[in-house]
């Protein structure tokens, strides 16, 4: 018996703490301070708008550069050109953002941003001093590959943030991405100043020769390369921001295998168990594939979704608010657009700031997506209505709907970024920002390279039309002509051989010409016309010029936006159907017949392998019914019903349960980590039962009325979820913790 009062875990001061690692001064650090990390969220802010500026500073000079090259042949190539150009970095970051996802996974997210700030240093730079049109392309692809650093900055926000405070993390990123993004599609009319920051940068200082001839020659350096200014002020601006981002701290731990082994060295077999085998250093969960994670995936889509309709949207504002009354439009000026854009920009900062914290820790992500969602659908639908205002009502009404809608968007993509960074583990945070990453940048990239040739194609198109217009009006007034004359012969003629009294009779019926009439009972019926035809023909006619005549109008989009943000909603409301509590019930009761299950009957448990289980793979425990579970799974001794939950967590190294409850019996469903359960057994020597549930392992388990039970996390990293479910309401006084039933513990 000496034996089995033998300490699992050895008394020892545990190196879950290492003063070397920077991981673990973070994590100190955030245990430690209930506040927001304020500075390391302004060096996150200030890297983040380094590597986003580079995305769309170089749109407002595009153009022109392009034209310089000489490489299109035709005017209207140009715009497939700069195409391009504009698509090569969104399609280097496609390519490499998972890999540099899983380094920052290995590595540390440090190292990535730090390469990826001298990478914008360098290749910026680069492309502002092209000379041809093959080495812009080849340095902004270069600069997309090579600067991979946003999806691993997504998950520093995360990780250096407590929980309560990691939408605010997110927020911080995100706003800066999306701030750069859609100052894109205004720079082109200098709107928005407030929220116009690489664009601007781009548009003003591209041709300084041009522009400020006082200052910069023809002769001088950027004077021969026109548009090399901008790309410079960006590339120091990313020079300071490579200093601020060695200062940042790395939040991922480097000391696992020193932990490993300590937990080896003092973790003793435990009795009437099969022999604990610790984690490797590479764990399990990294081996698992990200696109079988399906709340990750479907984060994914949404956010591109999203993201492709924040496109659209910016687009389209732009064009309905200088579009004439006549069609829809606001008839504004680009100065008045300006204020509507810098008074949303301000209310943009403060909502990030102030107030999306606290409405993501109050309703959660998936509901403020869900909601931003279907507020969404009637805010584009008021649009048409907007553009009947007239006067300061309508610059209020503007205002209020523009600033909610980026209000909505923006809460709904930190949303979906909070989502995808709790949907995996450190271990695969990395990797799953850079599946993130690349789908958007393929997203941008086809949109960027549609919008050139949309572009091309309707010049084309327009001169076609135009030349086809001209030829039809010159043959047209060909006959016309031609017609005229064979009136005018024909009329001399009869003025030569008719009298003055016929004539006049036919120049009266030339001025009123007789025309074939019917009565209504000569009307033929050989070829009748049923009434009713007629009508219908009318009518599907009439439906179809008006409905060509609303999709031309520029009201019509925010209707065509609101029916795909209605899909977009179906999807999110349903993208959780598949866990079915009865689908859920029947799967482990298949995996049971078929003995895909471990069962020890003397620690009344059932473990399932991760291939069965639904917990493990959704980590959303909650949804499984633990007694409907233990029944399918054959397990008795345990609640019938739920009278009252408990749900809880383990951390690593941690007890918990080491008590009995004497007034209800209690059933509960395991998972999450590598975990020691123990279970009161008087029928056996040591007096009690204990099996290991493995990291991919979810076990359901019942202690009866008066037996005592106890939970240990003996992982190095992973922290144990528990849900239990009691046939009566807890009487916490009537509950002990029993050590003398194992004092080891």
């Amino acid at each position: 018996m000496e034996e089995n009062t033998e300490p699992l875990i050895k008394n020892k001061k545990r190196k879950d703490y290492d003063e070397n690692c920077e991981a673990c001064k973070v994590q100190k650090f955030k245990e430690s301070n209930n506040g927001i990390p304020f500075k390391l969220l302004l060096y996150v802010w200030i890297v983040t708008l380094s590597a986003a500026l580079p995305i769309s500073s170089l749109f407002p000079f595009l153009y022109f550069m392009v034209r310089d090259f000489h490489i299109a042949k035709r005017e209207e190539d140009i715009s497939s050109y700069a195409g391009y150009v504009g698509a090569s970095f969104m399609c280097g970051r496609a390519f490499t953002s998972l890999l540099w996802g899983f380094i920052s996974d290995k590595y540390g997210r440090k190292p990535v941003i730090i390469f990826g700030t001298i990478t914008v240093v360098v290749f910026n730079a680069l492309f502002g001093l092209s000379v041809n049109y093959w080495m812009a392309i080849s340095t902004r692809f270069l600069l997309g590959s090579l600067c991979g650093m946003l999806g691993p900055l997504r998950a520093y926000s995360s990780e250096i943030c407590r929980r309560e405070y990691q939408a605010l993390g997110m927020s911080v990123v995100s706003f800066i991405i999306i701030l750069v993004l859609v100052s894109t599609y205004l720079i082109s009319t200098s709107w928005g100043i407030g929220l116009v920051i690489g664009p601007a940068v781009g548009g003003f200082l591209a041709q300084p020769a041009e522009k400020y001839p006082h200052i910069f020659s023809k002769e001088s350096l950027f004077g021969r390369f026109p548009y090399f200014l901008p790309c410079l002020v960006i590339s120091a601006f990313a020079l300071v921001a490579f200093f601020f981002s060695y200062r940042l701290p790395e939040t991922l731990h480097i000391h696992r295998e020193e932990n490993v082994k300590w937990l080896e060295e003092n973790t003793h077999e435990p009795i009437h168990s099969e022999k604990i085998e610790l984690p490797e250093l590479e764990s399990s969960a990294s081996q698992r594939s990200l696109l079988k994670n399906w709340p990750l995936i479907s984060s994914i889509i949404v956010y591109c979704i999203f993201q492709l309709h924040d496109m659209a949207y910016s687009e389209i504002f732009s064009l309905w608010a200088v579009s004439p009354k006549n069609l829809g439009g606001l008839n504004f000026t680009t100065t008045i657009v300006g204020e509507v854009l810098a008074i949303t920009g301000f209310g943009l900062v403060v909502f990030q700031l102030f107030v999306y914290t606290w409405v993501e820790s109050l309703l959660g992500p998936v509901m403020v997506a869900r909601i931003g969602a279907v507020i969404s659908i009637p805010l584009l639908s008021s649009y048409p209505f907007i553009a009947r205002l007239s006067g300061p009502l309508l610059f209020l009404a503007l205002n209020s709907a523009s600033m909610l809608k980026n209000v909505l968007y923006i809460s709904i993509m930190t949303g979906l970024l909070v989502l995808q960074n709790r949907a995996v583990s450190q271990e695969q945070r990395g990797a799953a920002n850079g599946i993130s990453m690349t789908a958007m940048s393929e997203n941008i990239m086809v949109k960027q390279q549609l919008e050139a040739l949309l572009h091309e194609n309707t010049i084309l198109k327009r001169a076609v039309s135009i030349q086809h217009e001209r030829q039809k009006a010159v043959e047209e007034m060909g006959q016309e002509l031609h017609q005229l004359k064979q009136l005018v012969s024909q009329y001399q003629e009869q003025v030569r051989t008719l009298e003055f009294k016929n004539l006049e009779i036919d120049v009266k019926e030339m001025a009123n010409p007789r025309r074939t009439s019917y009565s209504s009972n000569q009307l033929p019926i050989s070829d009748p016309i049923p009434q009713f035809q007629f009508q219908t023909h009318q009518s599907a006619a009439t439906l179809l010029n008006s409905l060509k005549i609303f999709l031309k109008k520029p009201h019509a989009f925010p209707f065509l936006l609101s029916i795909f943000l209605l899909l977009t909603w179906v999807s999110l409301r349903f993208q959780h159907r598949y866990s079915n509590p009865a689908f859920q019930r029947s799967s482990y009761a298949g995996d049971a017949k078929n003995g895909g299950f471990f069962k020890d009957s003397n620690s009344n448990l059932v473990k399932f392998p991760s291939f069965s289980s639904l917990v493990m793979r959704d980590k959303r425990g909650w949804l499984i019914n633990p007694v409907s579970l233990a029944l399918d799974s054959g397990i008795q001794g345990g609640a019938l019903y739920c009278a009252s939950i408990h749900v809880g967590e383990i951390r690593p190294g941690s007890l918990r349960g080491n008590h009995r409850h004497h007034t209800c019996n209690e059933t509960f469903v395991i998972w999450g980590a590598k975990t020691v359960f123990r279970l009161e057994n008087k029928s056996l020597a040591s007096g009690f039962s204990e099996i290991t549930i493995g990291p991919e392992e979810v076990a359901v388990a019942a202690s009866p009325s008066g037996t005592a039970h106890a939970l240990m996390n003996i992982d190095t990293k992973k922290i144990t979820f528990f849900l239990g479910c009691q046939d009566s309401v807890i009487n916490y006084n009537a509950s002990t913790t029993d050590s003398n039933v194992w004092k080891d513990l």
